[in-house]
């Protein structure tokens, strides 16, 4: 029989954050969706709606990219342990770093795949 902190213990290395460390030497720990609560992971899924949605836009539309920008750094604020460390420095972000910060949060944060079933 396992415990809670044991299952605690493996929830942790599974569902696994993404600590980012900033300019000015935080860390900041980009959470994992499933740690937000129902209201964060639906504004969440909104924001990764409106970031995916603009990813096939025109070079030439520069209001798109726009929304797209604010969408990420929104996402990233959301998602944030320390929204308030992390505000300062993401709004000095470009587009091409927030693309890089939200891939590999999204890499590092993945799903693992369910366990198969026996029968």
């Amino acid at each position: 029989m396992a415990s809670i902190a044991e299952l605690r213990a493996e929830a942790e290395q599974r569902f696994i954050d993404y600590p980012i460390d900033l300019d000015d030497g935080a860390t900041v720990r980009l959470r994992n969706l499933l740690r937000l609560d129902d209201k964060g992971r639906t504004t969440a899924q909104a924001l990764l709606g409106a970031i995916n949605e603009t990813n096939g836009a025109d070079s030439d539309d520069m209001s798109r990219i726009g929304l797209q920008e604010r969408a990420i750094r929104d996402f990233l604020l959301l998602v944030a342990d320390k929204p308030d460390t992390l505000r300062a420095e993401v709004e000095t972000w470009d587009l091409p770093l927030l693309l890089l910060v939200i891939e590999q949060y999204t890499e590092t944060t993945q799903l693992p795949e369910a366990p198969s079933s026996a029968s």
